[in-house]
């Protein structure tokens, strides 16, 4: 992204850094108390939850999910530890509007959003039960839902 540097550290520590500003985002492993991703070894990591009040921006969203996918090797993992049901785990804030990406996310959509969506429009179809909150990628006519990126808008 423009502008944005996203450095690796030795101690695991990844920073974005912004108009002479470090703004970090992912901190060390060990550290249970913050936004991070965790990483136990090279294939067992899984995304810290950022909660709704730390809701990061779109570029460090995609730089988060990048990281993410390039550190983590496991075919059919998710990007959290949860074990049972559907928990909002990473919060993205775009001017007024936040979304959230829900813990059973799968690393193939990651995938697929990284290598196909992730510059495109967000638009907000209809979900299985009739609410449009559910986040799509391309226009009114021609979007697209990625099968397993369980994200959706928060409507307050």
């Amino acid at each position: 992204m423009r502008g944005e540097i996203v450095t690796r550290y030795e101690d695991a520590t990844i920073a974005s850094t912004k108009n002479n500003k470090v703004e970090t985002i992912v901190t060390q492993p060990n550290d249970v108390s913050s936004n991070t991703l965790k990483s136990n070894n090279a294939s067992n990591n899984y995304i810290r939850q950022i909660n709704k009040s730390d809701a990061i921006s779109i570029p460090e969203f995609n730089n988060l999910l990048r990281d993410w996918y390039l550190n983590s090797n496991e075919k059919n993992i998710k990007i959290s530890s949860e074990i049972i049901g559907v928990k909002a785990w990473v919060h993205v804030k775009q001017g007024q509007d936040v979304f959230r990406l829900n813990s059973d996310t799968k690393r193939t959509s990651v995938k697929k959003y990284l290598d196909k969506y992730s510059a495109s429009d967000w638009i907000l179809v209809s979900n299985r039960n009739g609410k449009k909150n559910k986040v799509a990628f391309g226009d009114e006519q021609n979007y697209k839902v990625i099968s397993g990126f369980y994200f959706v808008f928060i409507i307050t």
